[in-house]
């Protein structure tokens, strides 16, 4: 079955080169039924030269610019680009092949394996995703640090800084070959059919209504997703013996 791998990217040629390159280093026998491309999303004429240049496989998506008052009417809660993103995505995945389909953000960083092992539980009723490591981030203080159900390890926070060697140190002791329900939600692996006929990502985190705030969220995007995915009896695993480093707020913090 063909696997088409896409990873967003708008602003970063740092981190389009370390994806990039991490992906095929850490790839095994699935390589040669592998499509790997960007989908620059809203990109910078500078990102979208550095992809031709470097002959990456890529899309250009450009979004509609909405306003706070148009999005809330939609239904839709702030921050405004969390839209332009979800639209980049569901641009993606309409852009894969048909078979397995397999979403990457731009900091993520791979360990071997890691997708040989995301492959075998892909079906009509599963999505596997991987087990995270990522560095303490400010901006989720309240949470400890890292998003729920990721494993706390600094190993950078650019690629330019990553410890490859200490996070793979880190992978041999976290690794296990078992799953659990819920996790992160990318990476991530499914089917395109799964995805598709549940509607793809809404194209925005969900308000609590027109009336409040733009600002107050009722239910993240991709966890509404998940939702409907839950809904028509579609599991959501996480895989731990397929790693991978996070490093968080990336091409945002550069």
């Amino acid at each position: 079955m063909k696997i088409s791998v896409a990873c967003l990217i708008y602003r970063s040629t740092a981190y389009a080169d370390a994806v990039y390159r991490s992906f095929w280093e850490n790839i095994r026998e699935a390589r040669d039924r592998v499509d790997f491309f960007f989908m620059a999303n809203d990109p910078t004429p500078e990102v979208v030269e550095h992809l031709r240049q470097k002959k990456y496989k890529h899309y250009v998506n450009v979004n509609p610019r909405r306003t706070d008052a148009e999005l809330l009417a939609m239904g839709y809660a702030g921050p405004e680009y969390i839209h332009r993103v979800y639209r980049g995505w569901n641009a993606a995945i309409h852009a894969a092949a048909d078979g397995i389909v397999v979403l990457v953000n731009s900091d993520n960083l791979f360990s071997a394996g890691w997708l040989e092992a995301l492959l075998p539980y892909v079906d009509a009723t599963t999505v596997a995703c991987s087990q995270l490591i990522e560095p303490y981030h400010p901006r989720y203080k309240l949470s400890g640090g890292i998003f729920k159900d990721a494993i706390q390890g600094d190993f950078g926070r650019h690629p330019n800084t990553f410890d490859k060697a200490k996070f793979l140190e880190m992978v041999l002791a976290v690794k296990t070959f078992s799953t659990y329900d819920g996790g992160a939600y990318m990476p991530c692996a499914f089917l395109k059919s799964v995805f598709v006929d549940a509607g793809c990502y809404p194209e925005g985190n969900i308000s609590k209504g027109k009336h409040c705030k733009f600002d107050e969220v009722a239910r993240y995007g991709d966890a509404a997703f998940f939702d409907i995915l839950a809904s028509r009896g579609i599991r959501h695993i996480t895989v731990k013996d397929s790693v991978g480093y996070h490093f968080k707020e990336g091409e945002m913090d550069e």
